[in-house]
């Protein structure tokens, strides 16, 4: 068995993949290098979604601004 410090392993990029087979979990750690696509996905959808609300919020605030001007 391997340990590591779960902050370290995050800030050296290090990834968790979880399976499940037959009800029992098995646990699998990538470097960056060599995560597998699947992560790599997960973490583009991610990406984009928070890209997506930092945009709908800053059209929020410019809508805001906007209005404020107005009055």
């Amino acid at each position: 068995m391997i340990s590591f410090h779960i902050e370290c392993a995050r800030r050296a990029n290090y990834f968790l993949d979880i399976e499940r087979v037959d009800r029992e979990r098995h646990y699998r750690v990538f470097c960056e290098k060599h995560r597998p696509l699947k992560i790599v996905k997960e973490m583009e959808e991610r990406d984009l979604t928070t890209f997506n609300e930092v945009l709908k919020f800053s059209k929020i605030i410019e809508k805001s601004v906007e209005v404020s001007q107005r009055v």
